[in-house]
């Protein structure tokens, strides 16, 4: 029914049937330069450098498609639109194929681990009725065969959005703004753990989660976006 009351169009040309038509499909790019998460600096395999290493440090950051053009667009859409949270499908698929075609990638799913998501400000999620990160997650887990646990890290303050903020607001924006959830505080130790979001810039937000897991006494915390803002 909502197919037809809502035709799928593709966000970059606008013709029915898909989200991503296979014409625009082609204009898509995997990332092939990784960063470290920390001084988000050129990293061979995407690992924090030993030099930019703290106790609570991010130990590696990992990204699905370039952002441009029309991954801009898919984003915005997503997140801002009603009737399509579906579209995380084409979504988890593509960050899927990025990953899968990366070293780190199969030496991380080697661990114990655990695959969790950036939370959503209850204000925000009550609005869409889902946190888009959570079925990003869902999904990206499912294929991969791995196990994703919601709410791990609850947020405790509405925060603004962070694309609407300059470099050194977005620090301040997250500052103390998650904390874990406290059923998770002994389960967590010596776990490897995935850390989900939509898009990284500053890396602030995924900064901050990782900080929350490594208090916790998650061993490995490596963040994986859709995309990376640059």
């Amino acid at each position: 029914m909502l197919d037809f009351l809502f035709p799928k169009r593709c966000v970059g040309c606008r013709r029915f049937g898909s989200y991503i038509c296979a014409s625009c499909f082609t204009s898509l790019e995997f990332y092939s330069q990784l960063v470290c998460p920390m001084c988000i600096k050129h990293s061979i395999d995407g690992a924090t450098h030993p030099k930019c290493m703290t106790p609570y440090s991010l130990d590696g950051f990992l990204a699905g498609v370039v952002y441009k053009s029309i991954v801009k667009k898919i984003v915005y859409q997503w997140k801002y639109q009603p009737f399509v949270s579906d579209i995380t499908s084409s979504m988890s698929e593509l960050l899927y194929e990025s990953l899968i075609q990366q070293e780190s990638w199969h030496a991380l799913i080697q661990k114990d681990l655990l695959v969790t998501s950036v939370p959503l400000s209850r204000q925000k999620k009550n609005f869409r009725g889902y946190n888009h990160a959570d079925l990003l997650g869902q999904q990206l887990a499912k294929r991969a065969k791995l196990t994703f646990v919601p709410d791990i890290i609850l947020r405790t303050k509405h925060t603004k959005a962070q694309f609407e903020l300059g470099k050194a607001e977005r620090y301040k924006n997250v500052k103390d703004a998650f904390v874990l959830q406290p059923k998770y505080a002994k389960k967590l130790k010596q776990k490897t753990i995935i850390l989900i979001d939509d898009v990284a810039t500053t890396f602030s937000t995924l900064r901050s989660c990782g900080k929350v897991l490594k208090r916790a006494g998650a061993k490995n915390v490596w963040g994986v976006t859709f995309t990376r803002e640059e």
